[in-house]
């Protein structure tokens, strides 16, 4: 290991992207993209209860709603058209597509991956909706 390589604690501080992800759930909530004002509605609570900054306050690039809901949907398009059965979502955030597309297509495996602060607010917001999570949902913590 040399001076210039990052070393990256066990707990993997998410300071740093949580409010690019608040701030992505937030503009999701102008789209009709499934579950997402009730995980922005779980993931506002959440914080409030943690003593958080109000997210809405974090998201000024409201002319970027258009443009996330695109990119969604395109990729939502691209692994229904796939015929894939097994995805993994690299740092997955806080979005819902893992949990909608369990909950429509049993028959796919879905894996997402994200910081271990992260992987906990997802996990806090399903609880707070008491929504179990299906069982080919699959929410892994990863620091590297």
């Amino acid at each position: 290991m040399t001076d210039k390589e990052p070393v990256i604690s066990p707990e993997a501080d998410h300071s740093r992207v949580a409010p690019t992800a608040y701030g992505v759930a937030y503009l999701r909530t102008f789209s009709d993209i499934p579950l997402t004002t009730e995980v922005f509605d779980a993931l506002e609570g959440h914080m409030r209860d943690s003593g958080q900054t109000y997210v809405p306050g974090t998201a000024s690039k409201d002319h970027l709603a258009p443009q996330l809901e695109a990119r969604y949907k395109l990729v939502d398009n691209l692994v229904a058209a796939s015929g894939l059965t097994q995805v993994i979502e690299l740092a997955s955030g806080i979005a819902p597509r893992g949990m909608s597309t369990a909950m429509a297509r049993p028959e796919i495996s879905y894996v997402e991956l994200d910081l271990p602060g992260v992987m906990g607010e997802k996990e806090a917001i399903f609880s707070r909706l008491q929504m179990p999570r299906p069982g080919n949902l699959h929410l892994v913590a990863v620091t590297r």
